[in-house]
């Protein structure tokens, strides 16, 4: 059975449809656009570019043109307020509390952003842990350091962790470590199993045998 899930953030624990991902991408160009003096156009394919080949635009940034990660997800980021986009839910807030496992934040996004994120949810005292990337010095998933950090602080064996993410090249590392990997709205080999909702996941997980049918304690 499974003893730790690691969740990830944005359009893992809410849906793609809220608007809130584009609006920080909004931002992240914008940004782009203003500290290396190109147009809107060029920062917005400089974005996706760099997002595709680094894990996250900051990190891509830092490595290319000496930007601090800290500073990129500051000015963009963490300053979109997610309480414009997505609202408590009671439902998904119930059925994390009854999973009896330990649940920690597994994301690419940094603890500022993540902490409002999961307080407009109302599902805040549901996470036990934040590993956000500051805390895997800036390390974003999906290079293997930032899972073997994770791993570390974890203090478990592969076979009792868990992992949900919604974005395909984040989770051939995980499946690599012997995690059990599910994939939100979309199949890949790498992953043991696909849920279309994430409140479909107590059920999945008891259905499997991976976790105890009762409450938590």
């Amino acid at each position: 059975m499974l003893k730790a899930l690691l969740i990830d953030l944005d359009e893992t624990l809410y849906r793609p449809q809220t608007g809130m991902l584009s609006a920080g991408d909004r931002a992240i160009t914008a940004f782009i656009a203003a500290r290396l003096g190109i147009d809107l156009q060029r920062a917005d394919a400089t974005r996706v570019d760099l997002w595709r080949r680094y894990g996250t635009t900051a990190a891509g940034l830092e490595r290319e043109h000496g930007v601090p990660q800290a500073e990129c997800f500051a000015a963009t980021i963490e300053t979109v307020n997610p309480a414009d986009y997505i609202s408590p839910e009671p439902e998904l807030a119930a059925m994390l509390a009854r999973l009896p496992l330990r649940l920690c934040l597994f994301t690419n996004s940094t603890q500022p952003y993540s902490e409002r994120v999961l307080q407009a949810l109302g599902i805040r005292e549901q996470f036990s842990t934040i590993y956000d990337i500051a805390s895997r010095n800036w390390c974003p998933k999906p290079e293997p350091g930032a899972y073997d950090a994770v791993m570390s602080a974890l203090e478990l064996p592969p076979a009792e962790v868990g992992f949900v993410e919604d974005h395909v090249a984040n989770i051939p590392p995980a499946r690599e470590l012997g995690w059990t990997v599910f994939l939100m709205r979309q199949a890949h080999p790498a992953a043991h199993y696909v849920l279309d909702d994430i409140l479909d996941l107590g059920e999945l997980l008891r259905r499997e045998g991976l976790c105890e049918s009762g409450e938590p304690e």
